[in-house]
């Protein structure tokens, strides 16, 4: 778990008699910019895992074809 002293973007130390904002329950941030910023870095990330997955299935199946491997359902 994170310490919660410091913004996990930028290592900015929070203020104790401020805001913080939290993401995912315990990653804090300095501003709701930051963790704005690290939601849309997360949802990239989630994304591009996704597109991973789906080539790695896609070159998978093709590879069946080709060997002439049928899926069983």
């Amino acid at each position: 778990m994170p310490a919660l002293d410091a913004c996990t973007l930028y290592a900015k130390r929070l203020a104790r008699d401020g805001g913080v904002f939290m993401h995912r329950g315990d990653t804090p941030f300095c501003i709701k910019g930051c963790r704005h910023e690290q939601m849309q870095l997360d949802a990239v990330s989630v994304r591009q895992a996704a597109r991973r997955l789906q080539r790695v299935s896609a070159g998978a199946e093709s590879g069946r074809a080709h060997h002439g491997v049928s899926v069983l359902s």
